[in-house]
């Protein structure tokens, strides 16, 4: 591999557990920040004439590492730009989601402040639909813009195109890079009541753990009416058309409960904590664990919501 083709800043064996709120997982063959449209495409063209795969991170939010790392380039999208037309924001997939509420906040501008307190960057946020208190980000994206990978163009799609449903995006099945989004919001017209329900919010997430962990492990399962199998969950565990994966472990009262250095949060059952140098086995691990007792007791099948990286 000749040095001249080889993108400036980019490192060697890097160790991804720097890289992500679980504070796990093993090394990246290389690593690379993409503080730019320009740098991405240069960094993806030596990484297709190399025949190496990459992966796109952002701040590393919503993902488990494989213990052995990734065979590869990791990619991690810093491109933040920020502007504002009338109702419009235009941001990069890069900035962080909370700049971005509080942004939008600042400049008299409504809808966004039910996604305070979520982890991840804009990027992170659309690819998984990120959302909370029965909202989500999908309510203002107006556009998004991405690269094909394979042809280096840039393109763009409406919110309809992007397929945004619960928790996914048609970014979830095309190999296509996030770039930047456009949103639209409202006219901020009561301050005071928007600013309550941002500060009941924030006392909410003071209940979540903050550190060492990935956001919520599994998914909330969509209730249906007249569904026969709601007869055995609590009712105390049904909020916003969702049945609560939280309330059903704690129900199990498998709050606490530790494998290896990994634990399940007790002050958000859903939420898996590293609390003492915990592997990436040890997370799955407690993952099967938790799938296992759901089923047995509700008949009731979990799926993950954070993404898996570097796994066979």
């Amino acid at each position: 591999m000749s040095n001249d083709l080889i993108p400036h800043n980019l490192k060697k064996k890097v160790r991804l557990s720097r890289y992500t709120t679980f504070k796990i997982g093993g090394p990246a063959d290389y690593f690379f920040v993409a503080k730019n449209e320009e740098a991405l495409i240069s960094v993806l063209k030596w990484a297709k004439k190399s025949h190496i795969p990459y992966y796109i991170i952002g701040e590393g939010s919503n993902i488990l590492v494989s213990d052995e790392g990734f065979r590869g380039l990791v990619i991690q999208i810093k491109n933040n730009e920020f502007t504002i037309s009338g109702r419009e924001i235009m941001c990069g997939a890069g900035l962080p989601l909370r700049e971005l509420v509080q942004r939008s906040l600042t400049k008299n501008l409504a809808g966004l402040e039910n996604l305070t307190g979520i982890p991840g960057t804009i990027g992170g946020a659309i690819y998984g639909n990120a959302g909370a208190f029965g909202h989500s980000i999908s309510e203002f994206v107006k556009r998004v813009e991405f690269l094909d990978p394979v042809s280096l163009k840039i393109k763009s799609c409406s919110r309809k195109d992007c397929q945004l449903g619960y928790r996914n995006s048609i970014f979830k099945d095309r190999p296509v890079i996030i770039l930047s989004a456009v949103f639209q919001l409202s006219i901020l017209k009561n301050r005071k009541e928007v600013l309550d329900t941002v500060k009941k919010i924030r006392l909410v997430r003071l209940h979540h753990p903050s550190r060492n962990c990935a956001g919520s492990i599994f998914k909330n399962i969509p209730v249906r009416q007249g569904d026969k199998i709601l007869s055995k969950v609590p009712p105390l565990c049904m909020q916003y058309g969702e049945i609560k994966t939280a309330c059903l472990i704690q129900e199990l009262g498998l709050k606490g409960k530790r494998i290896g250095g990994a634990a399940i949060s007790e002050k958000h059952t859903n939420f898996i904590i590293n609390r003492n140098k915990a592997t990436a086995k040890n997370v799955l691990d407690l993952m099967d664990l938790i799938r296992r007792e759901v089923y047995e007791k509700y008949k009731l099948v979990l799926e993950t919501e954070i993404q898996f990286v570097g796994f066979k």
